[in-house]
């Protein structure tokens, strides 16, 4: 039985990597979901040097990339794709071919991603408010700051 508060957030986050930098060699884009993947890193090392604010800031990575999972499935399963159009950034990101082994991760690291999220829910229940706004507001730029920088010409997305 795990004891430590922050393990479950820590394993999540950690296995939500390896999934994006599996989902990019399969996908031939590893620099781009290398790049998406360095604050789920940040989060990774911060929560394993037991600061709660590594649990509070994967709460919008972890929020981030199931908002994103989501739209994938729905696209990949033609629902309401005007939902996805209508979010030019992550509709761009979302919207090209799917292979086999691309679906198979993507609902892996679904699964991990909601594990996380709920994790990090029941884990994230100490700590000062200001450090868990803080987590919260610094991980959430850094995340969108990295789809930004993966979308750009010099990261290689075709």
């Amino acid at each position: 039985m795990i004891k430590d508060r922050s393990a479950s957030t820590g394993y999540s986050l950690l296995l939500l990597i390896i999934g994006l930098l599996l989902m990019g060699w399969t996908c031939k884009m590893f620099v781009p979901y290398a790049i998406l993947a360095v604050p789920a890193f940040i989060a990774f090392v911060v929560t394993w040097r037991r600061n709660p604010m590594g649990i509070y800031g994967a709460l919008p990575i972890f929020l981030f990339w199931l908002v994103t999972l989501i739209l994938m499935w729905m696209h990949m399963l033609h629902h309401d794709a005007s939902l996805v159009r209508s979010l030019p950034l992550i509709g761009h990101y979302v919207v090209h071919n799917f292979s086999i082994p691309a679906i198979v991760l993507s609902c892996i690291m679904g699964l991990f991603v909601v594990w996380g999220f709920f994790g990090s829910f029941l884990e994230g229940n100490g700590g000062n408010p200001a450090s868990r706004l803080i987590g919260f507001v610094v991980f959430s730029a850094a995340q969108i700051a990295a789809l930004w920088i993966s979308l750009q010409p010099f990261a290689g997305r075709h």
